[in-house]
């Protein structure tokens, strides 16, 4: 039985998984939780708004004061976190946005994960043995 997946899906999950992992290397865990749901929303806000789609005042307003509560929280320790890290977990977000976007008109959502999952194993499995070949042919 073959899995629902696609390769573009595998592709961002792997890239979400991939910055994800490499992010937190120098990230705290509450710096990478905010950019990465923030790239996540942000993704998927501007794809939503690229598709005609427009926010009613509602969510404008609610919008508004998730940013303005963000501001508050981290406002009396702000600092700039590390630029690889960050753009390591901005990308994760976008991929997971991504990733989000394209599993929404999908039917059977169990099959689709479980193929989806299928092709990051090998991306993963892909990059990580012509990583340990460049490496090998390069002593």
């Amino acid at each position: 039985m073959r899995a629902a997946g696609n390769w573009i899906s595998g592709l961002a999950l792997f890239a979400y998984a991939a910055g994800f992992s490499f992010a937190y290397n120098t990230l705290s865990a509450g710096t990478g939780a905010l950019l990465l749901f923030g790239a996540v929303q942000a993704t998927m806000i501007l794809w939503g708004f690229c598709k005609g789609e427009r926010l009613r005042a509602i969510q404008v307003i609610g919008l508004l004061i998730a940013v303005i509560g963000l501001v508050v929280l981290v406002f009396p320790g702000l600092s700039a976190p590390p630029l690889i890290g960050s753009m390591l977990m901005l990308g994760a977000g976008v991929a997971w946005g991504v990733y989000s976007l394209r599993g929404k008109s999908v039917r059977d959502v169990t099959g689709s994960t479980a193929g989806n999952f299928y092709a990051r194993f090998h991306l993963r499995h892909w990059s990580v043995s012509s990583c340990c070949r460049k490496c090998i042919s390069t002593r």
